[in-house]
This record gives structure tokens, sequence and C-alpha cells, in this order.
């Protein structure tokens, strides 16, 4: 096995709702093995969900869905208050390895508002990447499935400037 990997990865709808379970499983995998433990999440996490997965876990991959609070509720029904204090959170531990975000035509793709994201992040810590996706509706089932795929032109113009900000730390996605 040690051959083919070298770490796990939880993650799927939102994996630290079972937050008691990963921490058996990682517990179980350190005594074991070598292997990494990273969560991949949205963020909406209780702080002291979190806290026992920071003692436990390699890193956190952290979805945000709009740094904008209003956009954020349109875009997932809830405030991203959560998000973005468990996001400042990590970033002191130095377990936050990424932030993704993708962009959505005419909902967070605002150029202010990825820069604004891209300074915070720059400014969290020296580390953090962020990772800039292009919207697929490929298997999204709510309204937004009817949108296109998102415009290559925007999406490079939006790139480009949040590489102005962060430098190689600013990871494109095709």
């Amino acid at each position: 096995m040690k051959f083919f990997l070298d770490g796990i990865t939880f993650s799927g709808g939102e994996c630290t709702l079972q937050t008691d379970f990963i921490v058996d499983v990682v517990e179980k995998v350190k005594q074991k093995s070598n292997l990494t433990a990273f969560i991949d999440t949205n963020g909406l996490i209780n702080e002291n969900d979190l806290n026992r997965l920071i003692l436990c876990v390699d890193g956190f991959m952290m979805d945000v869905k709009a740094i904008d609070d209003n956009t954020h509720r349109i875009l997932t029904g809830v405030s991203n208050e959560t998000v973005l204090k468990n996001l400042n959170l990590l970033a002191k531990t130095d377990l936050l390895y990424e932030v993704r975000y993708v962009l959505v035509e005419g909902y967070n793709d605002s150029v202010e508002q990825v820069k604004y994201l891209a300074e915070l992040i720059k400014n969290l810590n020296d580390y953090t990447r962020l990772v800039l996706i292009p919207f697929r509706p490929l298997g999204v089932k709510t309204y937004f499935k009817i949108l296109p795929l998102y415009n290559r032109q925007k999406y490079d113009i939006i790139y480009n400037e949040i590489y102005k900000v962060l430098k190689d730390r600013a990871i494109k996605k095709d």
C-alpha cells in the first residue's frame, strides 16, 4: 500500500458532520501507518468539532462559496460567518492547505469579491493556496444546474487579478 498512496482525505457532502468517525479512523490510521489525513470541508463546522479535528489531522482544504455574506446566503441558504471564522482559526494552526473558490457567473464572480478573498488569504499566512475553479453544472441538482459553463475569458481575467496578489499560491483549475 505504501507504494500507491501517502495519505487519506475525508470529503463528500460534508464530512465534518461525522467528526467522531473521522477522529476514530484517523487515530487508528496513525497507529498503523505513516499516512497523512486531510479534511475537505465547506467550513460550516462548530468550533468544538473543528478543534477536535485540528488535534488529529494533518491539514484542511476549505471551500469558500462567497466572501460576501448576502451572496453566500443566496448560494447556500446560510450565512458565511462560521466559514470565515473557521478560515481564520485554521490559518493560525498552519493546517489550512488550500481554499477553493468556485466562480458562479453573476453571483460570486466580481473581481472585487475575489480579490478581497485573495487579500484575506494573503494576510492570513504565507502558505495557503487559493484554487480558482470555474463553475460546471455537472451533478448540480438545484436551479444552478441550468447555468452554463463559466466563461473562460472572464475566468482568466479574474485569475490574473488574484495572481497579482498571491503569485504562486494562486492555482488555476481547468
